[in-house]
């Protein structure tokens, strides 16, 4: 999408070799967003190293009020060329946008989903080679960032996992692809989904399950082409399912989302481009840093009192971020913004992600608060043990001249027996 522009029509228009206008019945626009954790959270003097660099090397991008309601804690925003840009958060993550050159299918439009899952497949596997065309500009522009987190930094241990070059892939942990098309209303047959052409209900089917057509997002699975099946012929043998649940309100666009995709389908007009950018990036800046905190925690068979306190932090701060995942700093934000957020919260996962890592941490603080408890317990067992033993030893000599008086060593075994009762009272108490 060179230049940020984008059709303003029912469909993109290219020209024939003889000159004249042809129209593409469907046309892509993938949008790749990938976070990076820096390491921790951001201070002011973070931010405004970061704010230096950015306005030295790039050109700042002020924030639309459509997305400032949106995007919370962002403390920087760039554009590094035409085709990306950058939003670095105050929790420490840093969320890059790719905006691909749009992709077109010509006549094979039918079995679009099958063409173009390819070609996400191929610019992922790219991205995670570090050999995409924006990749060597990604590689350095994190890296100066992660530099002055770094340089911020007391001590190395205060930086989390994620951020180190060795973790997953460079910290390139995963892409997420936002797929909006572009298609010919006429094609469309109406805005429901049950009025779709079969052809269209194929595809979108198939873009939400890329597995029915082995289109697996995952440099671990073959690609279609090389699986060895006709993936045209059982795209067109997929039987028509349940109808999907269409988050969107305005009649001009369709959206259809699964943990695999989010597919943006109809006329797709510019702030419909800003708007589901802008809930994308906050929703993977979200999505990373719970996974990125969850990663770093691991499971510590021994935490300090400064890892306690850290934790009880942490658990307050997932308990605001979970408060405010449906709450926007507008109070006047459109309802379809609302559900559109909620569609994408509940196919992410993302709520249950929250509840999995605060589960986790409060294991861990009950975990240490039974074992205090224990260590307390065994200190009050010894401190028992030990004034007992004073005791015995103060009153021995009384109890042992008393007891001679009745008979021959009868102090003695008065001593012994008195011993053996305490003992026997601390067992019992124990």
């Amino acid at each position: 999408m060179a230049g940020g522009c984008w059709p303003s029509g029912s469909g993109f228009q290219k020209k024939r070799m003889d000159g004249s206008e042809m129209k593409e019945h469907v046309t892509a626009y993938p949008i790749r967003v990938i976070p990076f954790d820096l390491g921790r959270q951001l201070t002011n003097a973070d931010v405004q190293a970061i704010q230096r660099t950015v306005l030295e090397q790039f050109q700042e991008k002020d924030l639309t009020p459509r997305q400032e309601s949106i995007i919370k804690g962002c403390c920087a925003a760039f554009k590094i060329n035409d085709k990306v840009e950058m939003y670095v958060f105050e929790n420490g993550l840093c969320v890059s946008v790719i905006q691909e050159s749009p992709v077109s299918f010509g006549d094979r439009y039918q079995e679009f989903s099958v063409l173009y899952c390819e070609n996400r497949k191929i610019a992922h596997s790219q991205l995670f080679k570090w050999a995409h065309p924006e990749s060597s500009v990604l590689d350095a522009t994190i890296a100066d960032l992660r530099a002055i987190v770094r340089a911020g930094s007391k001590h190395e241990r205060e930086l989390r996992k994620s951020a180190n070059a060795e973790f997953e892939n460079r910290g390139l942990s995963y892409i997420m692809t936002l797929s909006m098309f572009e298609i010919d209303k006429d094609l469309m047959n109406g805005e429901d989904f049950r009025n779709f052409p079969g052809w269209l209900k194929r595809n979108i089917y198939a873009l939400m399950d890329p597995a029915l057509l082995y289109l697996e997002d995952s440099s671990k699975f073959s690609t279609a082409s090389a699986s060895g099946f006709d993936i045209s012929k059982i795209l067109n043998s997929l039987e028509s399912g349940e109808e999907l649940h269409d988050f969107e309100r305005h009649r001009h666009l369709n959206t259809y989302m699964s943990w695999a995709a989010v597919v943006l389908v109809g006329q797709i007009q510019n702030t419909d481009r800003e708007e589901y950018i802008a809930l994308e990036v906050q929703l993977q800046c979200d999505w990373f840093y719970i996974y990125c905190l969850d990663k770093n925690l691991g499971m510590p068979s021994k935490i300090t009192r400064r890892e306690i306190i850290d934790l009880q932090r942490q658990n307050y701060e997932l308990e605001l971020l979970e408060d405010r995942l449906l709450d926007f700093n507008d109070s006047s934000m459109p309802s379809r913004i609302l559900e559109i957020q909620r569609g994408l919260v509940d196919t992410s996962g993302l709520a249950d992600n929250i509840q999995r890592l605060r589960r986790k941490i409060k294991y861990l603080l009950d975990r240490e608060q039974l074992e205090v408890g224990i260590r307390q317990r065994r200190l009050g067992q010894s401190s028992e043990l030990l004034l007992f033993f004073i005791a015995v030893i103060e009153i021995a000599p009384i109890v042992a001249e008393y007891g001679d008086h009745l008979f021959p060593h009868a102090g003695i075994l008065i001593n012994i027996a008195i011993i053996v009762l305490g003992i026997l009272l601390l067992i019992w108490k124990n």
